[in-house]
């Protein structure tokens, strides 16, 4: 119920072939993946971009909050990929990045949380997991479980704390989307979630859980101290 009251993600209303996004997972899979950038996790975490600016594979986190240097477009494993084009055209604006997400057995994402990749910050980050079960992915977000099943479109506020751990015995995949948030891009919320009330709601509560997560990480470095 907390996901829904403070906006922490929402189910939207989009849904895709599952058959068919684990055919281009499994074509996507033939280009190598490489580790993610970024420090907070254990290692296993690896990507693959389907657009990228300059059209690169991989994801080096350089540019404007990491969306690399230059116009974003298709890359060689997207063009590979009819029916992932297919779904990233049914999402209205630019595209600034997309990217499959890769975490293999026993594979953890620490807690953190992004900068801006939030509606109130006008980016959208959209996640359609393609090779995943919530109840063998253990994924927090804003310190609420999450039950993000495959085959449709979620969105969540990346803004706060979140993290991941796959008790699977498969590595769990998600295609990444970031685009800016337009007009037409605002239809896949609801009416009421860009009101000054329900905004003002989420600020306060995004407050609280990164004061959490900050007096969390303090225990944490004393402990180990």
């Amino acid at each position: 119920m907390i996901s829904r009251y403070f906006g922490i993600s929402l189910p939207l209303d989009l849904t895709f072939d599952e058959g068919k996004l684990k055919h281009d997972l499994e074509v996507a899979e033939q280009f190598e993946f490489a580790t993610h950038p970024l420090k907070y996790h254990d290692g296993s975490w690896t990507a693959i971009n389907l657009i990228y600016a300059g059209g690169k594979n991989h994801y080096s986190h350089e540019g404007d909050l990491g969306y690399g240097v230059g116009e974003p477009i298709a890359t060689e494993v997207l063009e590979a990929c009819r029916y992932f084009k297919e779904v990233i055209a049914q999402f209205p604006g630019t595209i600034k990045m997309a990217r499959l997400s890769a975490l293999p057995p026993g594979g953890r994402i620490a807690r953190h949380y992004d900068p801006v990749e939030s509606a109130d910050f006008d980016q959208l980050r959209i996640h359609i997991p393609i090779r995943s079960n919530p109840k063998q992915v253990v994924f927090h977000l804003g310190f609420k479980r999450q039950w993000w099943y495959p085959g449709r479109a979620w969105y969540g506020d990346f803004t706060l704390p979140h993290s991941v751990h796959n008790k699977a015995d498969y590595t769990r995949v998600s295609m990444i989307i970031d685009l800016d948030l337009t007009d037409s891009a605002k239809r896949l919320f609801p009416d009421t979630y860009f009101s000054e009330k329900e905004r003002k709601r989420r600020e306060w509560f995004r407050a609280q859980t990164r004061s959490i997560s900050w007096r969390l990480d303090q225990i944490s470095k004393v402990r180990a101290a």
